[in-house]
């Protein structure tokens, strides 16, 4: 089991849902990023110990344009840059908290 920041429930100030305990593998993972089922169709995106989205279907390719430190073209440079914004609320969240920020071990 991993315990999980969800840096959403800190900004939308949420206490019962702040941390998520991750109980399976990786269904998916690339870099310092890997995708958990946390429901029946429901999926989040961690990056060390932090979520950076929360989606109903793997995010492959904007996983892989993170990875690979690129702007998308397209219409997904929102997706893009709200990731990386939500990795940096994560950071200050968890140092705010007390929660300690590491790669997830599995």
């Amino acid at each position: 089991m991993v315990r999980v920041l969800n840096p959403f429930a800190f900004s939308l100030d949420r206490r019962e849902s702040r941390f998520y305990e991750l109980k399976t593998k990786p269904v998916y993972e690339n870099g310092e990023y890997k995708v958990f089922r946390y429901a029946d169709r429901w999926f989040v995106t961690c990056r060390k110990n932090l979520i950076v989205t929360e989606t109903t279907g793997i995010p492959k390719d904007l996983i892989e344009v993170l990875v690979a430190g690129k702007e998308p073209a397209d219409y997904s440079k929102h997706r893009y840059y709200r990731a990386l914004e939500a990795y940096q609320d994560a950071l200050l969240y968890a140092q705010n908290v007390g929660f300690k920020v590491e790669e997830i071990q599995m």
